[in-house]
């Protein structure tokens, strides 16, 4: 099993601080120095640093969609994705900058 930076991740954007639309910015991993550091240059850039950001979330509820996918088919059921759903719709949201 691969070893990952626990999350959740944060965007830090140096460059807000002075207003500026575009430069540096960094991922923070809870009480760590910075994982990741980016140069925001587009708006592609930006959606491309808020989905490495939501990374250990999507990963999280993809594991847990997975888990609840295996019982149901073992069950034969379509229904008690719920909680898993709203993980991964928050992972989702936090990738696009929501």
């Amino acid at each position: 099993m691969a070893k990952f930076t626990p999350g959740p991740w944060n965007l830090v954007n140096k460059f807000a601080e002075d207003g500026d639309a575009y430069g540096d910015a960094e991922i923070h991993a809870p009480l760590r120095y910075p994982i990741v550091l980016l140069e925001i240059c587009d708006e592609e850039a930006r959606a491309n640093a808020h989905l490495i950001a939501a990374a250990p979330e999507m990963y999280e509820a993809l594991k847990a969609c997975a888990v609840e996918l295996r019982d149901i088919e073992v069950m034969q059921e379509l229904g008690g994705c719920k909680s898993e759903r709203h993980l991964a719709e928050a992972a989702i949201a936090k990738a696009e900058g929501r």
